[in-house]
């Protein structure tokens, strides 16, 4: 595969930037983040694109946490490109918010990463997911009863925010890195199975390729892409149906008629109480068994 080539297309395909972006990369220093950034690198000029490099030190593995954001800064700067960084205390804000490490971790990240895309007035931010994390991800969903939003896995785009990779395997990435001599770290972090999603990957996902063939990992993405196509249109309709059945109450209520609620077909119903838990921010909170009581209430 030409990585590059293929690269450009996925990045067309989805509208993911345009030409004279300025483009925040999201570069832990693993080799799934150095490949991306290689990869803008080499279209930058064509594109007329302007980079920056963010990367957060969680600050939870010592001497090796500041070891990977020490390599990345080097990195940036051998790319001539602005590198933006922060240490956070993962542990106390998981402990603070009630959340797992692993899902800490990633708030925190995330939390870095966009107030330093709008600080900076950046047009994209681009996070180095590829086909394996994809797969991952829409088991981890399967198993959580996240319902249909959940086994889309994770859109190319959302809002400012890029998943250039998705297209990629695991393996296709590090074949591109030896092939052009990319040098990168390794998070042993990775290995450990306290966290879930390492032992999705290990325990579950190795287990399938093992025994029904690596296919499954494509198979699972192209699945997801089915599914996102399909919840855009059902988006659509449950927002036109939305707004027939609802009004604005004086004290910020949403107001459902029950009746005209319920001659709808069922998905439309769960998109509709989805989007007005989205409205009232609760969106993280709710899942499909949440949603599945509300009906049964309603």
């Amino acid at each position: 595969m030409d990585l590059l080539k293929e690269f450009e297309i996925f990045a067309l395909k989805h509208s993911l930037f345009e030409p004279e972006n300025r483009i925040l990369l999201a570069v832990s220093g693993g080799v799934d983040s150095v490949v991306l950034l290689n990869l803008f690198w080499n279209l930058s000029s064509r594109w007329n694109l302007v980079l920056a490099v963010a990367h957060l030190n969680h600050g939870l593995r010592g001497e090796m946490a500041d070891r990977d954001e020490t390599f990345v800064r080097n990195l940036a700067r051998d790319y001539g490109i602005p590198f933006y960084s922060s240490k956070a205390a993962v542990q106390e804000y998981s402990k603070t918010h009630k959340l797992s490490l692993e899902e800490g971790a990633r708030k925190v990240r995330f939390n870095f990463l966009e107030a330093t895309l709008n600080r900076l007035g950046y047009d994209r931010l681009a996070l180095a997911h590829h086909a394996n994390d994809q797969a991952e991800t829409i088991l981890m969903n399967l198993l959580r009863g996240s319902g249909l939003r959940g086994l889309g896995g994770i859109r190319p785009k959302r809002g400012q925010i890029i998943h250039p990779l998705l297209f990629a395997t695991r393996q296709e990435i590090e074949s591109y890195a030896e092939r052009n001599n990319l040098n990168f770290v390794i998070d042993a972090s990775n290995q450990n199975k306290k966290f879930l999603r390492n032992r999705i990957r290990w325990d579950i996902l190795k287990k399938l390729e093992n025994t029904v063939g690596s296919h499954v990992v494509l198979s699972f993405c192209r699945t997801g892409s089915l599914v996102q196509e399909a919840e855009v249109f059902i988006d659509e309709e449950a927002r036109k149906a939305r707004q027939k059945i609802t009004t604005i109450g004086s004290q910020n209520e949403i107001i459902l008629d029950i009746y005209k609620f319920l001659a709808y077909f069922k998905v439309i119903q769960k998109v509709i109480l989805m989007q007005i838990m989205e409205y009232f921010s609760y969106r993280e909170k709710v899942d499909s068994f949440v949603i599945d009581r509300i009906l049964r209430l309603a």
